[in-house]
């Protein structure tokens, strides 16, 4: 079996329909890089993840932060936490803050905490 792996996904079928036209799409191999970030992205959208991405693009084209907001309060506890990462990375002194506290903060306390499973 002749597999096609290169840097760019539209490179890749570039170079690929001439060698393989018709089976193309089957015989690609993804960089880990990319398979990462396609399995993050379905993990954080869940379903409707096209839909969802097309809503938040176009509330971000218009300007309309609180509805982007929304839109992530929508994805549940994941969307909370992607609400929270960018409260705290939209100002220098929130990262700043943030870094003393996992860095010999109280939170470093737990750096050293195992899980046992019983």
């Amino acid at each position: 079996m002749l597999l096609f792996i290169y840097i760019s996904l539209s490179l890749n079928d570039t170079i690929s329909v001439t060698a393989l036209a018709r089976q193309r799409k089957k015989r690609r191999l993804r960089c880990a890089v990319h398979i990462i970030n396609l399995c993050a992205h379905a993990f954080l959208m869940g379903k409707d993840a096209e839909k969802i991405a097309r809503e938040m693009d176009t509330a971000l084209r218009e300007g309309d932060i609180k509805r982007v907001g929304e839109l992530w309060r929508k994805r549940g506890a994941l969307g909370k936490l992607h609400n929270i990462v960018k409260y705290i990375r939209g100002s220098p002194q929130r990262c700043e803050f943030f870094g003393k506290q996992v860095c010999g903060g109280e939170l470093a306390a737990f750096d050293g905490l195992e899980v046992s499973l019983l």
